[in-house]
């Protein structure tokens, strides 16, 4: 292997004189400087130098210097890749591998002894097993179980599974509540009093194309100060005109009762009022 080694740097300080020189003579046809081509390739003066002067125990690990090589050479409008190709970085000589053949019969006498070993203990050890299992009594009372058993055993289990009830998931029961969902378009102007589980939750007028929608638990009031401008659905149904225009209308809506409309009368609720009440 050190024959090898002392081969393969010889080569490799011949080929850097060689590449070297033809570096240094395109660097000087181009009347290039060294300074020139080191701020170029950012590679470091002496080690430009080291490389034209094939010094090659002046330079670093044999692939940095194949990569210097590369760079100097495209600086030099050379093809870089080819140029340092020329540089070997690593043994070239094919080493024959040896096989079990060559190999020296004290060598193989080990290994054969180890095989012998493991086969003598693994008929040791079948030998012993099988002579155990020879000299073991069969206890009649612990027999191999008959087919009829078998078969009665399989029945049985398979009454036991028939009378298991089958699980159903439990029913959720129906939620006792539903929420009062209420949702007027308004199609005139109108006040409006919204009362949603006694509690107001809006008084005051709403224009011409305005949406709102209320929603209660237990029981929402509304009411309209013009009833024909006001379109209403319960519980995302059709939308339905509230009244007459003009006319009060009070209605109230609750989970389990339908919608009861109440009107009022205008002689006892004046509209105008309805209109101004702060």
């Amino acid at each position: 292997m050190r024959k090898h080694v002392h081969h393969l740097e010889r080569t490799q300080s011949d080929q850097l004189r060689s590449i070297g020189h033809q570096l240094y003579e395109v660097r000087q046809s181009l009347s290039y400087s060294i300074d020139e081509v080191s701020k170029k390739t950012l590679i470091q003066r002496r080690l430009l130098q080291a490389i034209e002067q094939g010094q090659l125990n002046q330079l670093p690990e044999p692939i940095y210097i194949q990569g210097f090589i590369r760079r100097y050479a495209e600086a030099l409008g050379l093809d870089g890749n080819q140029v340092a190709a020329q540089f070997p970085t690593e043994l070239t000589t094919s080493i024959r591998t040896m096989s079990w053949k060559d190999l020296p019969a004290a060598q193989l006498r080990p290994l054969h002894l180890y095989v012998a070993y493991i086969l003598v203990i693994l008929g040791a050890v079948s030998g012993l097993s099988h002579l155990l299992n020879r000299s073991t009594p069969i206890s009649p009372g612990l027999g191999t179980p008959s087919v009829t058993s078998i078969i009665q055993t399989d029945r049985q289990s398979d009454g036991k599974k028939s009378e298991a009830p089958e699980s159903r998931p439990a029913e959720n029961p129906p939620s006792s509540e539903e929420e009062i969902r209420v949702e007027v378009t308004l199609t005139d102007s109108s006040w409006m009093l919204i009362v949603a589980d006694d509690k107001t939750e809006f008084e005051g007028i709403l224009n011409s194309g305005e949406q709102r929608t209320w929603t209660a638990e237990e029981e929402l009031e509304l009411t309209a100060g013009n009833a024909g401008g006001v379109l209403l659905s319960l519980n995302d149904g059709d939308a339905e005109k509230l009244g007459d225009a003009g006319s009060v209308q009070k209605i109230t809506f609750s989970p389990d009762s339908p919608a009861a409309a109440s009107p009022v009368t205008t002689g006892f609720i004046n509209p105008q009022a309805l209109w101004t009440r702060p």
